[in-house]
């Protein structure tokens, strides 16, 4: 329509630049007499408006400029915050792998999943470490209790060999005698690894626990009358699924225990009883007790509290019985008697009324 209208009144169009001057001549009777300038403003905006719209523009720029400035620094920041506990841990990782045991992080303040991993990893190295201390301890304490047998095995052998001693049965008996202490204690470390690595087979039948018990106390009766001992004993039905053999060691173990702590003309009383959903076997001595800060400490492998430190023993007997009790699925706590002594209590699952299977 702008086309149709301009040759209508002989006017050309032309296309110019914004802001460009154009200048055209001035004819007049076929002589040029002056020139007419043209420039069309950039915009179509006032002045005023215009440059508020500029000054916009420039507050967009500056603002998305400071935005991107503050995100970088931000992100800086995020990073380092992030990135030190990562390297802490990195280089913690580092050292317990050399073997530092007792290296830890410790970065409570760390942020959200990192301040949990650094958590975990505390308490990884923390069992690290108290592993290896216990293995250490393992090993010295095998060690000691390995070499006074033989210690006493070689220095009579020695003295049988140079004739000092002559081999007649109460030197052979006391070699026997070592030599039983060396096998019950590998047989004794064999039974703690097997419950260690899972691998503690039972025998498991319908039984009642008071005849086995019935049966180690029987067996114990002349050394308690060795020692000026009484055997008090008290066995209700105990009907539990297990290893009677297994169940025999437990309860040989405790009683045993208690015949070495009790001074002559003690009691020990031993009994069996249901209670509920549990069978429970007391083994109660009338001896010193165990000291209140070692009661927790008593099952531990190789602990020799303050009273017992000098009598003989490996040490792992309480330790063996913890584990026999838990592979039947049950425990074994200790307290001392309110008249004093210490008082053992074996807890089991009862057995089912109509169980009468036997599984290997």
């Amino acid at each position: 329509a702008a086309e149709m209208m301009a040759r209508m009144h002989g006017v050309e169009i032309l296309e110019v630049d914004r802001d460009e001057p154009v200048e055209q001549a001035i004819v007049v009777d076929g002589r040029e007499v002056g020139t007419v300038g043209l420039r069309f403003p950039a915009s179509h905006l006032p002045g005023p408006e215009r440059e508020i719209r500029q000054a916009l523009v420039r507050n967009a720029w500056l603002g998305a400029a400071l935005a991107a400035a503050s995100a970088i620094a931000m992100a800086v920041v995020v990073a380092r915050v992030v990135s030190r506990p990562i390297n802490a841990l990195t280089a913690a990782a580092r050292q317990l792998e050399g073997g530092r045991r007792d290296v830890r992080v410790d970065l409570d303040d760390a942020p959200g999943e990192i301040g949990a991993l650094a958590s975990a990893f505390d308490r990884m190295a923390a069992a690290v470490d108290k592993e290896d201390q216990l293995r250490r301890q393992l090993v010295a304490d095998v060690a000691h209790e390995v070499r006074t047998p033989l210690s006493i095995l070689q220095g009579t052998t020695e003295a049988l060999v140079d004739g000092v001693l002559p081999p007649d049965p109460a030197t052979l008996a006391s070699l026997h005698d070592e030599v039983l202490r060396l096998s019950g204690l590998v047989g004794d470390l064999e039974t703690l690894a097997a419950a260690d690595a899972a691998g503690l087979r039972l025998v498991l039948e319908s039984l009642d626990l008071a005849d086995e018990v019935r049966a180690v106390v029987g067996g114990a009766e002349a050394s308690a009358a060795a020692g000026e001992l009484t055997l008090d004993v008290s066995l209700e039905p105990a009907p539990v699924v297990g290893d009677a053999r297994r169940l025999r060691q437990l309860t040989t173990t405790l009683v045993a225990n208690a015949l070495a702590y009790t001074p002559p003309g003690g009691t020990i009383q031993v009994s069996t009883r249901t209670d509920g959903h549990q069978v429970l076997l007391e083994v109660t001595d009338t001896g010193h007790g165990i000291d209140p800060d070692e009661l927790g400490r008593v099952f531990d492998r190789f602990y020799r509290g303050r009273r017992t430190a000098a009598s003989s023993g490996s040490g792992i007997g309480l330790a063996i019985a913890r584990e026999l009790a838990a592979a039947h699925g049950g425990g074994v706590t200790a307290t001392n008697a309110p008249a004093g002594g210490a008082v053992f209590t074996v807890k089991l699952p009862a057995a089912p009324a109509a169980s009468h299977q036997r599984i290997e």
